[in-house]
C-alpha cells in the first residue's frame, strides 16, 4: 500500500515574487498550488483556487517558477481586461480582502 503525504506535510506556500514598480509594503496573497509528478519526469502545477492556472517544468523547483510567473499574469491580465471593459463607465476601486482558506 503507497504510503500517503498528509496535506500540511506536502502542501508548501510558495509567495509570488513582488514585480519592482509596486511599494514595498504591499501585501502578499497565498494560494494552493498542487504538484504532480508524469511518468517521463516532469512536474506539473496548479493553481487550486485560480482556472487555467496550470504549467509544468522538468523539476519541481521549475514547475513553482513557472507557476508564479503564470499566476502573476493572469491576475495582471484580468484586472487589466476588466478594467479595459469598465473604461468609460462611473466605477470605484478599492482593495478586498478575503480569509485564507483551510485545507481540510
Amino acid at each position: 500500500m503507497p504510503t500517503t503525504l498528509k496535506p500540511k506535510t506536502a502542501r508548501k506556500i510558495v509567495a509570488i515574487p513582488k514585480r519592482p514598480q509596486r511599494p514595498k509594503n504591499v501585501a502578499m496573497n497565498t494560494f494552493t498550488a498542487a504538484y504532480e509528478q508524469t511518468e517521463d519526469g516532469w512536474w506539473i502545477g496548479q493553481v487550486l483556487e485560480v482556472s487555467g492556472a496550470l504549467t509544468q517544468g522538468r523539476t519541481l523547483d521549475e514547475a513553482r517558477e513557472n507557476l508564479q510567473e503564470a499566476l502573476t499574469l493572469i491576475l495582471e491580465c484580468q484586472r487589466d481586461e476588466a478594467r479595459r471593459e469598465l473604461a468609460g463607465r462611473k466605477t470605484s476601486e478599492e482593495d478586498i480582502a478575503v480569509p485564507a482558506l483551510t485545507l481540510p
